[in-house]
């Protein structure tokens, strides 16, 4: 596959030829303008798409808020992923916060950020 951001074609690495230490996963990068996305374990199967920096950020902003949802037994993990899948309106393949793009992350940041707010005025 060829990178979104540079179009040049992504390399598939183990994360000790990328990170210089072995996290027991893989990762597909463009090393001319560093975008990359790690692998579920050992497999070749990716966790989302290949994200520069800016997009790997807002990324794990979403994450910080979304994971406290089923992390901290607010809702199930089951129930957070239909909750996300309803307020983004996606189906569950695309209900994954490692394949959103920075227009999507911006919106669950800004609905999660939203309910925070909200929680805590209360």
């Amino acid at each position: 596959m060829n990178c979104p951001y540079c179009h040049r074609q992504e390399q598939f690495l183990t994360s000790l030829a990328y990170y210089g230490r072995d996290y027991g996963t893989n990762v597909y990068a463009c090393i001319p303008c560093g975008a990359s996305v790690g692998t579920h374990r050992r497999s070749k199967r990716p966790l989302g798409t290949l994200a520069n920096a800016e997009l790997k950020g807002l990324r794990m902003k979403a994450h910080e808020l979304f994971d406290p949802l089923w992390k901290n037994n607010v809702m199930s993990r089951k129930a957070a992923y239909s909750f996300l899948r309803k307020i983004m309106g996606l189906s569950k393949e695309q209900a994954h916060i490692g394949m959103f793009n920075k227009r999507q992350c911006l919106e669950l940041i800004g609905i999660l950020s939203d309910m925070k707010a909200q929680k805590e005025r209360a």
